[in-house]
């Protein structure tokens, strides 16, 4: 991608023409002097390997090559490699996604951009591995489904030829974009951690949200403003976020008790170098005691902001019993605990084990789910005689992994 260098244009300002021809030559320039500041993966190289097996190691050529590093593009003669275009909205669609696709992508200068992803596990930038997107499949969903559009992820391309391998697509088709940035950092709104409020209830709980830092050196001296409307905002000081790296970071809830069922704006704002740099208006959910809902906590893990789906039973104030319910795979913890009519005598109580997908509620998605079943017992009645753990689909391989490894986790 190439650029026009202006042309050099001598004018006398005091010629009656000058505005006209003035603008006239802005009118010329303007198309050939903007720059480029998004960029659609519209062709890629697919590779087939089967990645969606869960091996203790990837042994695979390529994944071996890309460890030693010494893994090159494939020459235009490589019959290995099949060449696949998008559609016209975007997605490029191929039964071999699951193994690797190579977009090959040239810029005239080197730039940090945002990459948009959907549809894959991951991608290696110029040999650099990143995160990819393995839950947005779509971009379009009902109502009740979570929307996972989420994944935005800081990529540095340098000028001339740059390398972007995907690999592990689900459903075989990705999306890819990229947007040009030129702030130091940002917010994503698309990827927070946020409880539901209940009406007649304080207001004194966590949320958090990813910051990006969108330079190649360490991002310091960075603040969040929030405030829950009408209440006092709050400062948060956000630990150092590497180069080119994400965060997410936590927060802080106070207000005052909501009055009746609807929403609250959530304004968050975020401050660089004595300047608001990036903010966001998210509202938060009121619902009514007895509804569905999102309660976030502060995991004992590592500190960040967790939260699991709650729907409370519709009997009197004796002590409830409980039920530990595991979700599948692609399914959001608040719409496992929404999947049930309610019961009179116990509360549904749904971990997410870290994502819909997580870790298939082995290693931290386990613990996420006791991390859950405390946080549950110590804050609600419940009765420990009568504590019930199921799931279904990957939640039901959960249930058996729990039971087994934490018999005592249940009565007898």
């Amino acid at each position: 991608m190439t650029y026009a260098r202006p042309a050099t244009v001598l004018l006398s300002l005091k010629s009656p023409l000058a505005p006209l021809l003035m603008l006239a030559l802005l009118a010329t320039l303007a198309p050939h002097c903007a720059l480029a500041q998004s960029i659609d993966v519209a062709t890629v190289r697919v590779r087939a390997v089967d990645r969606l097996h869960r091996p203790h190691m990837q042994a695979d050529e390529v994944e071996r090559e890309l460890a030693q590093n010494t893994w090159a593009p494939p020459t235009e003669s490589d019959s290995q490699w099949t060449f696949v275009s998008a559609d016209s909205t975007g997605w490029i669609e191929h039964d071999d996604l699951s193994g690797y696709a190579l977009a090959t992508l040239e810029v005239d200068r080197d730039g940090v951009y945002v990459l948009r992803g959907l549809g894959y596990t991951g991608v290696y930038v110029n040999g650099e591995p990143r995160m990819g997107n393995v839950y947005g499949y779509k971009e379009t969903w009902e109502s009740w489904e979570p929307q996972f559009d989420f994944s935005r992820i800081p990529v540095k391309l340098h000028a001339g030829t740059n390398h972007l391998l995907f690999f592990g697509t689900r459903f075989g088709r990705l999306k890819a974009e990229l947007t040009r940035v030129t702030e130091d950092c940002g917010l994503n709104a698309k990827d927070v951690t946020l409880p539901d409020l209940v009406v007649r209830q304080r207001v004194n709980t966590w949320g958090s949200i990813v910051v990006l830092n969108l330079r190649d050196a360490p991002l310091r001296d960075a603040r969040l403003k929030v405030q829950l409307e009408p209440s006092d905002a709050a400062w948060v000081d956000i630990p150092t976020v590497p180069p080119l790296g994400t965060r997410k970071v936590r927060f802080p809830i106070q207000g005052s008790v909501p009055r009746e069922a609807g929403s609250q704006n959530l304004s968050i704002s975020l401050h660089s170098q004595m300047k608001i740099v990036d903010a966001a208006d998210i509202p938060l959910a009121v619902k009514a005691s007895h509804e569905n809902r999102r309660v976030t906590f502060e995991s004992r893990i590592d500190g960040s902001i967790q939260y699991y789906g709650f729907l409370p039973a519709s009997g009197d104030d004796s002590p409830k019993a409980m039920f530990l319910s595991l979700h599948g795979a692609a399914v959001e913890a608040i719409n496992q605990s929404g999947s049930y009519g309610g019961f009179s005598w116990g509360h549904v109580v749904a971990p997410t084990n870290r994502r819909p997908y997580g870790f298939n509620w082995e290693g931290w998605g386990r613990l996420d789910a006791l991390e859950a079943l405390d946080h549950g017992t110590q804050n609600l009645d419940i009765d420990a005689d009568r504590v019930y753990l199921t799931g279904h689909s990957m939640g039901g391989h959960g249930t058996w992994h729990l039971g087994t490894l934490y018999p005592d986790m249940l009565p007898p």
